[in-house]
């Protein structure tokens, strides 16, 4: 659940492991009580500094997330997969919104921009991480149809 996170990605490696486990949470895969990996075991696992993973689970508890119990670690706080929910959906709907209107801009055809979608909601994969090829291909396709019209 918590195995893929972008080095390269503009939005930063804490923003991303918090997004990961509010992304559980409004899923429905992590429920009130249930454990977050501890500190260390996740940043041995993601290959990131401890510091950056509890600085994630302090903003998950300042919203409400989760809770810290110490000596115990963090669990998902009971009653929060709604509101965590809206407030993820409303974030993705935002951006998916931004990033329609800069494709539109761009010239991007609404046909492109739905297989894009298409591909990522399909995706086995986790939100992070560079788009894969066949993906990416649709560019160079939709750069030589513009091109021979």
């Amino acid at each position: 659940m918590f195995e893929r996170i972008d080095f390269g990605s503009d939005l930063s490696v804490y923003q991303q492991i918090k997004n990961l486990v509010q992304f559980a949470i409004a899923a429905g895969a992590l429920e009130g009580g249930d454990p977050l990996p501890s500190v260390m075991k996740f940043a041995e696992r993601l290959g990131v500094n401890q510091n950056t993973i509890a600085k994630a689970y302090r903003d998950l508890v300042m919203v409400g997330h989760v809770k810290g119990m110490r000596g115990q670690g963090h669990v998902v706080e009971e009653g929060v997969r709604a509101a965590c929910r809206e407030q993820c959906w409303e974030r993705i709907i935002a951006r998916l919104y931004e990033a329609a209107g800069e494709a539109r801009a761009a010239g991007l055809p609404q046909k492109t921009v739905n297989e894009v979608v298409r591909a990522a909601h399909g995706s086995e994969t986790g939100p992070y991480g560079p788009a894969p090829e066949s993906v990416l291909a649709l560019a160079v396709k939709e750069g030589a149809s513009k091109r021979g019209a």
